[in-house]
């Protein structure tokens, strides 16, 4: 039940975040050969990627991702495409982690609803389920803008071979759902970019214009278990992503 319904609150947000960075209705096209060479390169490593996420704790539940992709005719970015990357993985309710961490909390929520206690302390245990037992990771390609300027303010730098920058934000800067701190991790010439006041973000310099064959930027945004995330920062070859980068 629990488990149930922390799939279905993920997934309601991750949708919503989605939209947010997709305008309805934009004309668009099939990839070219050059665009689908360029695209295929960079599909290939963030799936390579995402899929070192899951093992036998964690299982994907979700993955948003359409091999059927069409590439945005209205965009002001090299090559942009109709679709992120999303995907959430729940904590296996058989593995230790969960019977020691997690299950002693559904037990208590279970019995407080089954009592129909739901008040503040209800509240909070269902939060410190979702942060326990749950990722979820986003990536954009060609990305315009971040919310921040990487190693200031809400951005608490982290170490991550091969990222442009690597860092902790707080909550308040990301709508993934999942309490607690989310982890930004940028690809690409992002020492480049600049704050714009008046939309007040970081803007990203690219060096070609809108639509051609190239993929300058990719950012990888991951809430959840910490724990989890800290594990994943340090094993994964992130080079990859960078390799797959078109200057």
């Amino acid at each position: 039940m629990i488990r149930q319904s922390t799939k279905f609150f993920v997934l309601s947000i991750i949708l919503i975040i989605t939209l947010n960075f997709k305008a309805a209705a934009q004309l668009s096209h099939q990839p070219s050969p050059g665009e689908r060479a360029v695209l295929t390169k960079i599909i290939t490593a963030i799936t390579n990627i995402l899929d070192q996420f899951g093992d036998k704790d964690w299982d994907k539940t979700s993955d948003f991702y359409n091999p059927d992709l069409y590439v945005e005719d209205d965009s002001s970015v090299p090559i942009d495409i109709d679709q992120d990357f999303n995907r959430i993985y729940l904590l296996n309710e058989n593995s230790d982690r969960y019977l020691k961490f997690v299950k002693p909390l559904t037990d208590q929520v279970n019995e407080r609803i089954n009592k129909k206690i739901y008040d503040s302390v209800t509240e909070g245990l269902q939060k410190q389920i979702r942060r326990l037992s749950s990722i979820a990771v986003v990536v954009f390609i060609n990305r315009q803008s971040l919310p921040f300027i990487p190693g200031y303010g809400h951005c608490d730098t982290v170490n991550v071979k091969d990222a442009a920058f690597a860092c902790r934000v707080n909550s308040s800067l990301t709508a993934s759902g999942i309490p607690g701190a989310s982890y930004w991790l940028g690809f690409g010439n992002w020492d480049s970019g600049s704050w714009n006041k008046d939309q007040n973000e970081y803007r990203f310099h690219f060096s070609h214009p809108a639509h051609t064959p190239f993929v300058e930027n990719a950012v990888i945004v991951i809430t959840g278990a910490e724990d989890r995330i800290s594990e994943l920062l340090h094993s994964i070859d992130w080079s990859r992503i960078k390799m797959a980068l078109t200057f």
